[in-house]
């Protein structure tokens, strides 16, 4: 678990303080599972990066992106991105993200198949290696 750096535009800080916005598209993969971001003076952790096509994040995503309609995502894609615009077929990081609260360290670990936590990046059975014997 690692700290990386994923910028925002200002217009996106209520809808993410919120949870209104959970997930944001990038040309680039900027982190992993598990690693967190700080934007507007909190801290959000990813919870899953993975390839998607454009297209696939407008009509299907939309509502995780924090916008109303796949055509308000694609405008805003557009004015983004003004040399390539929206280009459908075009691959993208799909990044989602949860805001960290108090609760936000304790889930249910989704295993990988090499043992470690889709969520968090940690190995579980270290867990039962911290626990004191009764």
């Amino acid at each position: 678990m690692k700290k990386v750096n994923i910028p925002f535009l200002p217009e996106f800080e209520l809808l993410m303080l919120t949870g209104k916005k959970s997930a944001t598209s990038r040309t680039k993969r900027y982190g992993w599972p598990g690693d967190y971001f700080e934007a507007f003076g909190r801290q959000f952790i990813l919870t899953d990066v993975h390839l998607i096509s454009l297209s696939s994040v407008a009509y299907m995503h939309y509502l995780e992106e924090g916008f109303n309609s796949d055509f308000e995502f694609t405008k805003v894609w557009e004015r983004l991105h003004p040399r390539k615009g929206y280009v459908p077929g075009q691959k993208v990081y799909f990044h989602k993200f949860i805001l960290q609260t108090e609760l936000a360290p304790f889930h249910v670990h989704e295993l990988t198949e090499s043992g470690r936590c889709r969520i968090c990046g940690c190995d579980p059975k270290s867990i039962f290696d911290e626990v004191p014997d009764a």
